[in-house]
């Protein structure tokens, strides 16, 4: 219910005459609204409403009230309630929710005091059932509170400001995926009070853990919104939620949980922030922290007794919800309402380093004879007032103002016409300091307003904190900043005026000439050297260094050391990985450590020198009555100088141990990876920037200091395996285009399977230096086989990139006798040689890559076939024009070599890598191959299962028929797979032997062909006599293999072209620890094969093992 009270009967809107029951009829509308909690839309209707009936006091009293929704209108808000006022809304039943709303707007700016006395009238008047009362209670609960008298505060660096109206906000916020993720609770978490009131809390969900945490009011309903966490199992299961203890719950609303592991280390607490509306918050809901141990059975908490309220800054008057931060994402994340319209959020990310903001003490004064005007204090960059001095009225002003802030100081005469400007900087500051002297402004010497004095000397004092005051002022200007009580100043400036002056002292420098002080780097002044020289012979060589000198070296090696970067320890929230890794191997540490050595040296002999001198002089003066000024001053300067260099020299070994904690990283990091390759490091520096994981295992590697050898080495080796697993991804995408079934690549291969050999060692090995050196090599060879791998991919995306010309002007020779370039190739290619029709093709297929997109299947298939041509391009030049590379050269023609598929070409490659690995195959198995025995392949018996197969020769594997056809392929029988792959066979023989010396017949041809076992029931064509074997079988150059010395065996096992089934995997898995197994990919099929045999007879018992674990199809081989 509401009253208007009018006084007209009619009124005009925009010159339209509205009757009193229009105008009724449009406050009900928009009061629905309110009620409602449809600000935005209320704020416009009461907005028109005002704007046509200016003289109704409800309507000023509801649109003032509106606007104490968002802090971006609390001047409206200010200003229409008290036109309420004027207009008598006290007078009506709305005076009790009038305090309430102005007790909102002092509450917002940090009146705290004010704002509680308008609450307790609100509360006392008005009536229980009222929708503002308990929020009123809330609210007078938080004002009254006892705040520490020292409040904390910090500057939020933000980085970005997302707005949003939805409830989805908290999707906006970018949360590793190792923290978790943030989700809305399920239906089947939340109770019948919940749905009743339509409250759906956000859940934090970590998987790894098996929890997650949300917010209810529960199965009671009675005790307001509280904190649970739930356990989840491997199905999606939830188990029985659990209430959190106190003090993360209380009496009053707590939600938004997100709790932040401990790295998996039980010993370190996790930390719990949430949101609660309890009395210690600012307003309305802040953030707050409990540590403890969350993920075990039984919750622990270090706290027992309260949690932390965070600072302001995070925290408002406003509301905060979901506060993140983690070790894993260099910036923090904040949903609030402080900025925003009514019913809006915005999520701020800002800088994971927060400063603290702290107070300096300053005096302005403004002298007796200063013209009529006024001073003008502003932040640089802001049109904010901070302070103003009336020359008329006030004449000094104590106030304290942020560390590290440029004002601006400007005077403006009675007519308001600016006659001064100039800047004045706050000093940097790590604890609150009070300035000696004060910033005087008026008229100088020269006539001119300006700078009279200006502060100088700065000194610490612990009694300075914030207070509301500057929470409110930085509220409204940004800058924090608040007056000071003028006694109290005075005081302060009184207790501190000795170390001022043993400050000054140590600032000062006597002048011989004019007898004037200077400031800055000075030596001993004379006065004191002749002073000592009265009880002691010095020696001139031998004189201390002054503090301002040791600072000033000091200051040297701390510039050297950000240039550097080696500041901010290794692993902390400000050390930077990627910087370490770019410094590696540059000797400036290690030179900035000695350096810092020596300096270390002689401040301690100059502390030492110091207090010598020190205990002369009061000896002197000790038992004296008469003491003149000059010996106490003496005493007084001697004390501050051993005093001052006491301080540099903690300074200076705070420096040096810094140093020493990069040089023990980098000593470490030397033993895990190995960082001798330029290469390497760079590589390094992609993937910490890209993978989470490897970034965050080497920063916690990194903070362990050498008292701690046992940790680092587990931490290191953790960081050896992370980075192992991120290479071998790495490799698997470059397999994706079958760079390792390349010829050349076969070392490639077996680098990797003997790193992840070495791994496996690692991890066994009983000593940790053992593992780290095992760790170290393992990762060498993993990233070895990538670069390689990468080289021939890379070179291809490059090449994209050029035109025809460019790439022609590349790919000639200039040089002789190198690997690269190529003698002679003019020659060769002006005869247009069938290596040039390689490259052209090579070209179109460069175009082909050009029109697709990346990271399709298109274009993975042509950058496959890119590689192929480039990679057999660069084989053949090398081998043509003594490149240090050499293979077996085809005699087919150029369009046979461009069509067959690269991946059949290099079968034999592939399966000799696989024999050359079989050793580290089997340790990496834990095989123990027995054994083979010695049996001929002649005496293979006629009875055995063999003899269901037939031995032929395969000539060669297409995707689509070559267009000049050998004499071979003719007379082959030609039969295609079911990935589209037509293999050609030739001639069948009972043996081995018959088989080979036709195989010798025909590589004079094709050079790859070699024996293969299929089953009889396969038709096989034999070739015509003429056409296939010489006239005279005895004038052939072969090898008779009869004695077994130099045949070579393999199974086939099976072809899987689609997802095995969990039953045939586990066959496979089993029919693996009996037989090693090597799989190889062609198109979207992965066959399987076994190891190499030297003996038939071992290949014949492997077949008959596959046979019995029901590899019904599985097939011998004969490679050679």
């Amino acid at each position: 219910m509401f009253i208007l009270l009018w006084t007209t009967s009619t009124v005009s809107a925009q010159s339209v005459e509205w009757s009193e029951k229009d105008l009724a009829r449009n406050v009900h509308r928009a009061e629905e609204s309110f009620e409602a909690g449809e600000m935005s839309r209320s704020y416009g209707l009461f907005a028109h409403l005002v704007s046509i009936a200016g003289d109704r006091a409800f309507l000023h009293f509801r649109f003032g009230s509106i606007c104490t929704y968002t802090s971006k209108h609390l001047e409206e808000a200010e200003e229409h309630l008290m036109w309420a006022e004027d207009l008598g809304i006290l007078g009506t039943e709305h005076a009790a929710e009038w305090h309430y709303y102005l007790g909102r707007v002092h509450h917002l700016r940090y009146e705290f005091n004010e704002a509680a006395e308008h609450y307790r009238l609100a509360i006392d008047t008005g009536k229980s059932k009222q929708a503002w009362m308990n929020d009123a209670k809330l609210f007078y609960g938080q004002c009254i509170t006892e705040r520490p008298e020292k409040i904390d505060a910090i500057n939020l660096s933000i980085r970005s400001t997302l707005s949003s109206h939805s409830d989805d906000f908290f999707r906006l916020i970018e949360m590793s995926i190792h923290d978790g993720r943030i989700l809305n609770t399920p239906e089947a978490l939340r109770s019948k009070h919940d749905l009743r009131m339509g409250y759906v809390s956000t859940m934090h969900w970590l998987p790894s853990h098996r929890f997650a945490f949300y917010a209810s009011y529960g199965q009671k309903g009675n005790t307001g919104l509280d904190i649970y966490r739930v356990s989840v199992d491997g199905m999606g299961e939830y188990g029985t939620p659990e209430r959190l203890p106190f003090p993360i719950n209380s009496d009053f609303d707590d939600c938004a949980p997100i709790c932040i592991s401990s790295d998996d280390n039980t010993e370190t607490a996790g930390q719990l922030y949430f949101s609660s509306s309890r009395p210690e918050s600012f307003g309305g809901y802040d953030i707050f922290q409990s540590n403890g141990w969350f993920f075990e059975p039984a919750i622990g908490l270090s706290d027992n007794l309260k949690a932390t309220h965070l600072p302001y800054g995070i925290n408002s008057t406003s509301d905060e919800w979901l506060y993140y931060t983690s070790l894993k994402n260099e910036s923090r994340w904040l949903a609030t309402n402080r900025k925003q319209d009514f019913e809006g959020k915005e999520i701020w990310e800002f800088d994971g380093n927060l400063e603290s903001v702290v107070p300096i003490a300053i005096r302005l004064e403004l002298p007796e004879a200063s013209p009529s005007g006024r001073l003008i204090v502003k932040k640089e960059g802001s049109d904010a007032e901070l302070i103003t001095l009336e020359s008329d009225h006030e004449a000094a002003i104590d106030f304290m103002v942020e560390n590290g802030v440029n004002l601006t100081l400007s005077w403006k005469d009675k007519n308001g016409v600016s006659q001064w400007t100039e800047a004045l900087s706050i000093p940097e500051a790590t604890n609150s300091k009070i300035a000696m002297e004060p910033l005087a402004v008026g008229i100088t010497d020269a006539g001119t307003f300006g700078i009279l004095t200006r502060p100088s000397t700065y000194i610490e004092e612990p009694s300075l904190s914030w207070s509301e005051n500057a929470m409110g002022m930085n509220q409204r200007s940004g800058t924090w900043l608040e007056p000071v009580d003028a006694e109290m100043a005075y005081q302060m400036r009184r207790q501190n005026s000795e170390p001022a002056d043993i400050q000054r002292i140590l600032l000062a420098e006597e002048s011989e000439i004019t007898g004037e002080t200077t400031t800055g780097v000075k030596a001993i002044p004379n006065w004191v050297l002749n002073a000592l020289e009265e009880i002691e012979s010095i020696n001139a060589d031998n004189r201390p260094l002054t503090a301002s000198i040791m600072r000033s070296k000091a200051l040297i090696l701390q510039n050297n050391m950000e240039v550097i970067q080696c500041w901010d320890a290794p692993g902390s929230i400000d050390w930077k990985l990627q910087v370490a890794i770019k410094r590696y191997g540059e000797p400036a540490l290690g030179l900035l450590s000695e350096e810092t050595r020596m300096l270390e040296e002689t401040s301690e002999r100059n502390v030492r020198q110091w207090k010598q001198w020190l205990n002369k002089v009061n000896t002197h003066i000790a038992g004296k009555v008469n003491i003149s000024q000059d010996w106490l001053m003496l005493s007084d300067y001697l004390r501050a100088q051993a005093k001052a260099n006491e301080s540099a020299l903690a300074q200076i070994q705070d420096m040096y141990r810094r140093i020493e904690a990069h040089l023990v990283y980098d000593r470490w990091v030397t033993e895990a990876l190995p960082m001798s390759m330029p290469e390497f490091r760079e590589h390094l520096l992609q993937i910490t920037a890209q993978n989470q994981d490897v970034l965050n295992s080497v920063q916690l590697a990194a903070t362990c200091g050498p008292d701690e050898p046992d940790s680092s080495n587990q931490r290191w080796i953790k960081v050896q395996e992370l980075l192992w697993r991120a290479l071998s991804e790495s490799i698997v995408e470059v397999q994706e285009l079958g760079v390792f079934d390349l010829p050349n690549m076969k070392d490639a291969q077996s680098w990797f399977i003997r790193s992840g050999g070495l791994l496996e060692d690692a991890e066994k090995s009983g000593s940790p230096q053992e593992q780290l050196v095992r760790g170290q090599a393992a990762v060498g060879l993993a990233w070895e086989t990538f670069h390689k791998g990468a080289s021939k991919r890379d070179r291809v995306e490059r090449e994209t990139h050029m035109t025809d010309s460019e790439w022609w002007s590349n790919f000639g020779a200039t040089r002789h006798n190198t690997k690269d370039d190529y003698g002679d190739f003019d020659v060769f290619s002006s005869n247009n040689a069938p290596i040039v029709q390689q490259a052209e093709l090579y070209l179109e297929e460069l175009d082909v890559i050009r029109t697709k997109t990346p990271k399709t299947d298109g274009y993975k298939a042509s950058m496959s076939h890119a590689i192929a041509l480039r990679s057999s391009l660069e084989n053949q030049l090398q081998t043509l024009f003594g490149g240090s590379t050499s293979r077996e050269t085809p005699r087919s023609t150029p369009s046979q070599v461009q069509v067959r598929k690269v991946s059949e070409k290099v079968a034999k490659s592939t399966f000799e890598i696989a024999n050359a690995a079989q050793s580290l195959s089997t340790t990496i198995k834990n095989i123990d191959a027995p054994a083979p025995p010695k049996t001929k392949p002649e005496t293979i018996s006629k009875n055995s299962e063999l003899e269901d197969f037939q031995y032929t020769i395969q000539i060669g594997a297409f995707s689509s028929w070559p267009k000049d056809d050998l004499k071979w392929y003719a007379s082959s029988t030609k039969i295609k797979s079911d990935n589209g792959i037509i293999r050609c066979f030739i001639g069948t023989f009972d043996g081995p032997s018959e088989a080979n010396d036709f195989l010798n017949v025909i590589q004079v041809d094709i050079p790859d062909a070699f024996i293969s076992k299929v089953p009889r029931d396969i038709s096989i064509s034999s070739p015509a006599k003429q056409s296939t074997q010489p006239t005279n079988l005895s004038e052939v150059d072969h090898t008779d293999s009869s004695s077994g010395n130099f045949q070579q065996f393999r199974l086939k096992i099976c072809t899987v072209t689609a997802a095995m089934n969990s039953a045939d995997k586990a066959r496979l898995m089993r029919l693996g620890n009996e037989i090693p197994l090597v799989s190889r990919h062609v198109g979207n099929a992965t066959a399987y094969y076994s190891k190499t045999y030297t003996n038939f007879a071992d290949a014949e018992e492997a077949l008959k093992t596959c046979k019995r674990r029901g590899f019904s199809d599985a097939s011998l081989q004969i490679l050679n």
